[in-house]
């Protein structure tokens, strides 16, 4: 089994989760003079979109370690469940 890097799993914890939630508060802070930009048009088309960035940011996942998957099929069968109630829920 490959190992992980602990300073790859750091940059990768930092660019998923804290940079976008860092982002996010700082935005609110700029727009917070300005509340009904954020409440009618941010933060709508946002909710809305999510589905769709979330599901973009799944499949960049999946096609990034496509030579992966090829060679260990059995990782698909352990995340075909997952992968399908996710797509169809």
């Amino acid at each position: 089994m490959n190992k992980i890097a602990i300073s790859t799993l750091v940059e990768s914890v930092l660019i998923v989760l804290v940079i976008p939630f860092v982002l996010a508060h700082f935005t609110r802070f700029l727009l917070r003079r300005r509340e009904s930009v954020l409440k009618k048009k941010i933060i709508p088309f946002f909710a809305n979109a999510q589905i769709f960035f979330l599901s973009l940011a799944i499949m960049s996942m999946f096609a990034s370690q496509g030579s992966y998957l090829i060679e260990n099929l059995e990782v698909i069968y352990i995340l075909i469940i997952p992968i399908l109630m996710f797509f169809f829920d």
